[in-house]
């Protein structure tokens, strides 16, 4: 509105136009939609009502939410959590890693990514979440969120190995990867295992 249009009454149609009495509009407090805005100044000194009006456009941005930070196992596949709302209707997913998506031509809407092994090697990627570009003034947006790795657990168990009954099985097994400890099971007797069996 005309910085200097402050004397006069404003109002705005349809509801829905947060309008100050100096005629600021609060967007946060406004709702997307075009708008007629009015500024009457009363009648005084013999000189008539005056009218100004101006449309004004507030338009819906786009929204978009990657989902949060994720941790998974390095051998699986990631489902995607990305939401959209406004004026946002198509998802375009990317990755800093050179993993892929079940739609790897674009990244249009796709819904799993599939991790590389040198995602995996890294420890973690970024992948990111785009909208499409709106029509009207308001962009296209985008969020990110950090898929990260672990490492999958590993057991050995050692070679096959023959004895006579009665003599002593030298067990030669071990583990790796996120597993924490591991132990031996066999017939009615369990064992316990550390890291260095």
């Amino acid at each position: 509105l005309d910085p200097q249009a402050i004397a006069g009454t404003y109002s705005a149609s349809p509801a829905g136009l947060q309008l100050s009495s100096t005629g600021a509009v609060d967007l946060s407090a406004s709702q997307p939609g075009s708008y007629v805005v009015s500024n009457t100044v009363s009648a005084a000194g013999g000189c008539p009502v005056v009218i100004s009006t101006d449309t004004l456009l507030i338009e819906n941005p786009a929204v978009v939410n990657a989902g949060r930070d994720t941790t998974i196992c390095e051998t699986d596949q990631f489902q995607l959590q990305g939401t959209k709302s406004g004026s946002a209707n198509i998802l375009y997913w990317s990755t800093q890693g050179l993993g892929t998506f079940n739609d790897d031509t674009s990244g249009e809407n796709a819904t799993i990514y599939f991790p590389a092994s040198e995602d995996a090697k890294t420890g973690s990627v970024v992948l990111t979440v785009t909208s499409n570009d709106p029509s009207g003034s308001c962009p296209a947006v985008a969020d990110t969120m950090k898929l990260s790795f672990d490492k999958k657990a590993t057991v050995s168990a050692g070679k096959d190995t023959s004895v006579c009954v009665g003599q002593v099985v030298h067990l030669d097994g071990g583990f790796s990867g996120t597993a924490s400890s591991s132990g031996w099971q066999g017939g009615a007797v369990s064992y316990s295992a550390s890291s260095s069996d």
